[in-house]
Protein backbone atom coordinates (compact mmCIF):
# COMPACT_ATOMS: atom_id res chain seq x y z
CA UNK A 1 0.00 0.00 0.00
CA UNK A 2 1.44 3.12 -1.00
CA UNK A 3 0.04 6.23 1.10
CA UNK A 4 1.60 9.59 1.74
CA UNK A 5 1.28 11.53 5.14
CA UNK A 6 0.99 15.13 5.39
CA UNK A 7 1.68 17.26 8.41
CA UNK A 8 -2.38 18.13 8.75
CA UNK A 9 -4.27 14.71 6.91
CA UNK A 10 -3.49 11.35 5.83
CA UNK A 11 -3.47 11.48 2.07
CA UNK A 12 -3.81 7.92 0.10
CA UNK A 13 -2.46 7.29 -2.99
CA UNK A 14 -4.13 3.75 -3.45
CA UNK A 15 -6.66 2.69 -0.76
CA UNK A 16 -4.98 2.18 2.47
CA UNK A 17 -6.53 0.68 5.29
CA UNK A 18 -5.51 1.98 8.88
CA UNK A 19 -4.13 -0.85 11.06
CA UNK A 20 -3.09 1.22 13.79
CA UNK A 21 -4.88 0.03 17.33
CA UNK A 22 -8.01 1.99 18.51
CA UNK A 23 -6.45 4.57 21.00
CA UNK A 24 -8.33 3.38 24.61
CA UNK A 25 -10.28 6.68 24.94
CA UNK A 26 -11.53 6.14 21.50
CA UNK A 27 -14.74 5.89 22.78
CA UNK A 28 -16.58 8.66 25.20
CA UNK A 29 -17.75 6.91 28.50
CA UNK A 30 -18.52 9.20 31.25
CA UNK A 31 -16.60 8.83 34.14
CA UNK A 32 -13.66 7.53 32.41
CA UNK A 33 -10.61 6.05 34.12
CA UNK A 34 -7.94 8.60 35.53
CA UNK A 35 -5.63 8.01 33.26
CA UNK A 36 -7.81 10.03 30.77
CA UNK A 37 -8.16 13.03 33.07
CA UNK A 38 -7.32 16.08 32.03
CA UNK A 39 -5.20 18.12 35.11
CA UNK A 40 -4.92 21.97 34.95
CA UNK A 41 -1.17 22.97 33.61
CA UNK A 42 -0.08 19.37 32.81
CA UNK A 43 -0.08 18.91 29.11
CA UNK A 44 -1.78 15.58 28.31
CA UNK A 45 -0.33 13.67 24.94
CA UNK A 46 -2.40 11.58 22.91
CA UNK A 47 -3.44 10.66 18.84
CA UNK A 48 -6.16 10.10 16.79
CA UNK A 49 -4.37 7.93 14.37
CA UNK A 50 -6.21 5.04 14.38
CA UNK A 51 -9.39 6.28 15.86
CA UNK A 52 -13.17 6.08 14.81
CA UNK A 53 -15.55 8.81 14.25
CA UNK A 54 -17.90 7.45 17.05
CA UNK A 55 -19.98 10.81 17.64
CA UNK A 56 -22.30 12.36 16.05
CA UNK A 57 -21.26 16.06 13.78
CA UNK A 58 -21.55 18.78 15.80
CA UNK A 59 -21.36 22.58 14.06
CA UNK A 60 -17.90 23.39 14.89
CA UNK A 61 -15.69 22.89 11.91
CA UNK A 62 -15.97 20.22 8.97
CA UNK A 63 -15.80 17.20 11.95
CA UNK A 64 -18.42 15.14 10.31
CA UNK A 65 -15.47 12.39 9.43
CA UNK A 66 -12.97 13.38 11.52
CA UNK A 67 -11.81 10.44 14.07
CA UNK A 68 -12.66 11.36 17.77
CA UNK A 69 -10.82 10.48 20.80
CA UNK A 70 -12.30 11.54 24.93
CA UNK A 71 -10.85 13.17 28.00
CA UNK A 72 -12.64 13.79 31.26
CA UNK A 73 -12.30 17.20 32.81
CA UNK A 74 -13.36 18.49 36.63
CA UNK A 75 -12.96 22.16 36.92
CA UNK A 76 -10.80 23.37 39.85
CA UNK A 77 -12.72 26.23 39.74
CA UNK A 78 -15.73 28.22 38.88
CA UNK A 79 -15.11 30.67 36.05
CA UNK A 80 -12.81 31.25 32.71
CA UNK A 81 -11.02 27.57 31.57
CA UNK A 82 -8.55 27.46 28.90
CA UNK A 83 -8.56 24.26 26.46
CA UNK A 84 -5.36 25.03 24.26
CA UNK A 85 -3.84 22.56 21.03
CA UNK A 86 -1.96 25.79 19.95
CA UNK A 87 1.73 25.50 19.24
CA UNK A 88 4.32 28.18 20.58
CA UNK A 89 7.08 26.50 19.24
CA UNK A 90 8.40 22.87 17.53
CA UNK A 91 5.98 20.83 19.63
CA UNK A 92 5.45 22.32 22.31
CA UNK A 93 2.98 21.19 25.31
CA UNK A 94 -0.43 21.87 24.30
CA UNK A 95 -0.41 21.45 20.35
CA UNK A 96 -1.10 19.79 17.70
CA UNK A 97 0.44 18.28 14.63
CA UNK A 98 -2.72 18.58 12.85
CA UNK A 99 -5.51 20.49 11.71
CA UNK A 100 -7.61 19.59 15.43
CA UNK A 101 -11.06 20.33 16.11
CA UNK A 102 -12.06 20.60 20.46
CA UNK A 103 -14.82 20.53 22.19
CA UNK A 104 -16.36 20.86 25.57
CA UNK A 105 -19.68 18.70 26.59
CA UNK A 106 -21.69 18.30 29.93
CA UNK A 107 -21.72 14.51 29.02
CA UNK A 108 -21.39 11.76 26.37
CA UNK A 109 -21.92 11.25 23.45
CA UNK A 110 -21.15 14.45 22.77
CA UNK A 111 -23.25 16.07 20.53
CA UNK A 112 -24.74 19.08 19.73
CA UNK A 113 -27.23 19.25 22.33
CA UNK A 114 -24.70 19.00 25.18
CA UNK A 115 -21.95 20.64 23.64
CA UNK A 116 -20.91 23.84 25.91
CA UNK A 117 -18.81 25.55 22.45
CA UNK A 118 -16.20 23.91 20.28
CA UNK A 119 -13.17 25.52 18.40
CA UNK A 120 -11.93 24.99 14.89
CA UNK A 121 -8.91 27.14 14.13
CA UNK A 122 -8.58 29.42 16.98
CA UNK A 123 -4.90 29.61 16.96
CA UNK A 124 -5.29 32.05 14.64
CA UNK A 125 -4.13 29.99 11.47
CA UNK A 126 -6.64 28.39 8.60
CA UNK A 127 -6.05 24.46 8.66
CA UNK A 128 -4.32 24.93 11.75
CA UNK A 129 -4.97 24.17 15.74
CA UNK A 130 -7.45 24.69 18.42
CA UNK A 131 -8.24 26.98 21.44
CA UNK A 132 -11.03 26.90 23.67
CA UNK A 133 -11.58 29.25 26.48
CA UNK A 134 -14.95 28.76 28.03
CA UNK A 135 -16.42 31.66 30.59
CA UNK A 136 -18.06 30.39 32.94
CA UNK A 137 -17.26 26.33 34.18
CA UNK A 138 -18.40 25.22 37.89
CA UNK A 139 -16.14 23.65 39.98
CA UNK A 140 -16.51 19.87 40.69
CA UNK A 141 -18.03 19.41 37.85
CA UNK A 142 -16.67 16.91 35.35
CA UNK A 143 -16.73 17.84 31.72
CA UNK A 144 -16.13 15.27 28.24
CA UNK A 145 -13.51 17.02 26.02
CA UNK A 146 -13.41 15.63 22.46
CA UNK A 147 -10.42 16.13 20.04
CA UNK A 148 -10.68 15.38 16.69
CA UNK A 149 -9.80 16.09 12.72
CA UNK A 150 -11.20 18.67 10.47
CA UNK A 151 -12.09 16.99 7.14
CA UNK A 152 -10.96 12.99 8.77
CA UNK A 153 -7.64 15.42 9.47
CA UNK A 154 -5.66 12.39 12.13
CA UNK A 155 -2.29 13.02 14.31
CA UNK A 156 -0.85 13.30 17.42
CA UNK A 157 -1.61 16.48 19.79
CA UNK A 158 -0.90 17.64 23.13
CA UNK A 159 -3.51 19.66 25.43
CA UNK A 160 -3.25 21.92 27.77
CA UNK A 161 -6.07 23.16 30.16
CA UNK A 162 -5.98 26.29 32.43
CA UNK A 163 -7.54 28.09 35.01
CA UNK A 164 -6.60 31.71 36.31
Amino acid sequence: CACEWSLYRHAATTACPITAPLPPNDTCIQGQAASFALVNDIPSAGMTIGAINDAPAVTCGDNATGPDVYYNYTAVLNGQTTFKLCPTAPNPPGSSQYDAIIGVHTECDATEANKLDCDDDGCGSMGGPSILILANLTAATSYVVRVDGWGGGIGQFSVVVTQP
